[in-house]
């Protein structure tokens, strides 16, 4: 029987790499430490909440994810465009397709609201490879170029991009905020109905049952006569493979080939609540512009999609940038009194903690020359290496990996051994 291409991880990159492998007539072997599909992208029960593994969105302008997914099955529901941000007394709306309400709130400046507008109808035009190749500077001075105000940026671009790039210093190149801006522009961000876990659910089911191994944790790769041969599992037992794929973050893929610079990952921490009251109705976004407190963004997640809760219940997930030195209960209190200056009307006390998800690995940071420091795809004969690390952060460029290791692996002047 001839050797499988291994791919090690059923994160995105590697389940886009495996199942395309595999309806080219590949044999495939995914391997995987978790107990099933998803990477970082997992979704839980608890007491009949579906909690998906720290606060998560799916762009559906994203143009890789387009090529892979049925969207229309995974039965998507938007969240409003714009966000609600809490300026410290109360909460105010950012809204474009209501900007007179915006005016009206004193919140943002015609001004602002007009160099916006204008942001998105310039980036509108650019394809996806004219983006990319945008001169590569920070993000603020992008926007300060722009005339963007410095009130602006700090009081609703830093806590709601902040919240996207997981950085609230900002410390990001203009690039990935200008694709992010491009696809807010053309589509509402959106939750699968059942929560996010079904993206990697329905990658996977185009993949055969038996070409997954879970459970099993690889401790080293095998190499042989020059080139990556195998790897071995920290049970000790060795898989031949005609092609290793590494699918693995960062952190593991540079510790395994010992390639790569090892990044400081950006991380996060989500407090989930059920609520019997929802603490406001519409399915937006609420950030903290005060610039004050450990939340930075809060959505009530059962008004995009009522499935995530039992009947008369609310899910409320709060974020929080970074990783408190502090136990998840004393969190939770603190989170839900830091809340109630943002919901004085709601009995937020009255909030039950359902789990708190501590998410070191996040987020790869994305600043200014990330582009030059990226993961080579093929960095050694018989080893390949899929991930946002090799593309960009995010489940778009996780995808687009995952598509372009597959296609690299697949090229007719590339032979595979498989004797």
């Amino acid at each position: 029987m001839h050797k499988p291409i291994v791919v090690v991880g059923a994160g995105l990159s590697g389940l886009v790499c495996a199942r395309r492998l595999e309806q080219a007539g590949r044999n495939v072997l995914v391997l995987d430490a978790g107990d099933g599909p998803g990477g970082r992208i997992r979704t839980v029960n608890v007491d009949g909440f579906r909690l998906d593994r720290g606060f998560q969105v799916f762009f559906e302008a994203y143009p890789n994810a387009k090529l892979e997914l049925d969207l229309a099955a995974l039965n998507l529901k938007d969240f409003e465009p714009g966000c609600m941000v809490f300026d410290g007394k109360k909460l105010r709306e950012v809204h474009r397709e209501n900007i007179l309400q915006t005016i009206f709130g004193k919140w943002v400046s015609v001004t602002d609201l007009l160099r916006f507008n204008q942001l998105g109808d310039d980036l509108d035009h650019l394809t996806e490879d004219e983006v990319w190749a945008l001169e590569d500077e920070p993000m603020v001075d992008f926007l300060r170029k722009r005339k963007i105000s410095q009130e602006a940026i700090d009081q609703f671009v830093r806590p709601f991009f902040g919240g996207v790039f997981l950085d609230p210093t900002l410390d990001v190149s203009s690039r990935p905020f200008a694709f992010y801006w491009q696809m807010l522009d053309r589509a509402p961000a959106t939750i699968p109905a059942e929560g996010m876990q079904a993206i990697p659910d329905q990658i996977a089911a185009g993949i055969r049952q038996e070409s997954f191994r879970f459970g099993v944790r690889v401790e080293s790769l095998v190499r042989e006569g020059g080139r990556v041969s195998g790897v071995r599992l920290d049970s000790g037992e060795v898989i031949e493979a005609a092609l290793v794929v590494l699918a693995v973050d960062q952190s593991a893929s540079s510790r395994l080939t010992g390639i790569g610079t090892e990044w400081s990952a950006r991380p996060c921490t989500t407090v989930h609540f059920a609520a019997s009251e929802r603490p406001f109705f519409e399915s937006i976004l609420h950030v903290n512009g005060s610039g004050l407190g450990r939340v930075n963004h809060v959505a009530c997640m059962t008004n995009a999609s009522k499935s995530l809760a039992p009947n008369g219940q609310s899910l409320i997930s709060a974020s929080i940038l970074g990783d408190p030195l502090m136990g998840d209960l004393n969190l939770a209190k603190e989170v839900r009194y830091e809340l109630t200056n943002w919901f004085p009307k709601q009995n937020v006390e009255g909030w039950r903690p359902l789990r708190v998800d501590r998410i070191p690995h996040a987020q790869m940071p994305q600043p200014v020359g990330f582009m030059d420091r990226l993961t080579p795809m093929a960095p050694e004969d018989g080893l390949l290496v899929a991930g946002e690390h090799t593309t960009y952060a995010g489940i778009d460029g996780a995808i687009l990996s995952g598509q372009r290791v597959a296609a690299f692996a697949m090229k007719p002047d590339r032979e595979l051994t498989t004797a």
